[in-house]
């Protein structure tokens, strides 16, 4: 991606961009996330526990 299609992508609602993600997942057939030593990191909070996907 260059810098024009990031600052599209970062003007987009959440709605949108929810959207372009799945459409890029779909046409790469790839999907990234972090992991350390302990396995994948996640985002905790009190209700929900959430693995962050780009």
């Amino acid at each position: 991606m260059n810098a024009d299609e990031i600052q599209k992508v970062l003007a987009m609602n959440a709605d949108k961009r929810a959207e372009y993600h799945h459409q890029s997942v779909t046409a790469n057939r790839e999907v990234w996330t972090l992991i350390d030593d302990d396995g994948a990191v996640l985002l905790v909070d009190e209700e929900l526990d959430c693995v962050p996907v780009w």
